[in-house]
């Protein structure tokens, strides 16, 4: 049998964890986790804002917040409001990765957090170069060294927390 961290998401892990070592019960870490979700259904509504009209992000908002499977999600223990959280997050930074090193580096750090959240998320680093690169004549994207920065942070954010939850556990994250 494998321990249950080689399961679960490092970020759930922690999540459950830490209140739990300071005498927290299993009732007010659910109802901690159902504040999280609500909040990020809450921050669709600020994401969605940047990219439309206020009336369109409140539904937007309204629509993902009190839609069935969210409300279903938001009572479990689970990992979609931690990974939800970080798609918002990488999809608010995205726009800055072409614009300054920092904010690069800034969505970058959002995406291998998404990594700790979700396995599968890392792919929206691909979706992050292309929508960055779009538009653009190919040399131009090729020379752009904010845009290579954002790449080699995520490469070298995911290698080193690899490699430091091996040596803190002793397995490989999401090892089942």
């Amino acid at each position: 049998p494998q321990p249950i961290w080689a399961f679960l998401s490092p970020v759930n892990s922690f999540l459950l964890a830490v209140p739990i070592a300071f005498g927290a019960s299993v009732v007010t870490v659910t109802v901690c986790h159902a504040l999280i979700a609500a909040l990020v259904g809450g921050l669709v509504v600020v994401v969605a804002r940047r990219f439309m009209s206020l009336p369109a992000a409140l539904a937007a908002g309204a629509g993902f917040a009190w839609s069935v499977r969210w409300l279903e999600v938001s009572y479990h223990v689970l990992t979609e409001p931690m990974a939800a959280f970080s798609i918002l997050l990488i999809i608010a930074t995205a726009p800055g990765v072409t614009r300054s090193k920092r904010a690069a580096l800034l969505c970058a750090a959002a995406t291998v957090f998404g990594w700790l959240t979700r396995a599968n998320i890392p792919l929206l680093a691909g979706a992050v170069v292309v929508a960055c690169a779009w538009g653009r004549p190919l040399r131009d994207s090729v020379r752009d060294r904010r845009l290579w920065t954002y790449v080699a942070a995520v490469v070298v954010g995911m290698i080193g927390l690899r490699t430091a939850h091996i040596l803190a556990t002793g397995v490989r994250p999401y090892a089942n």
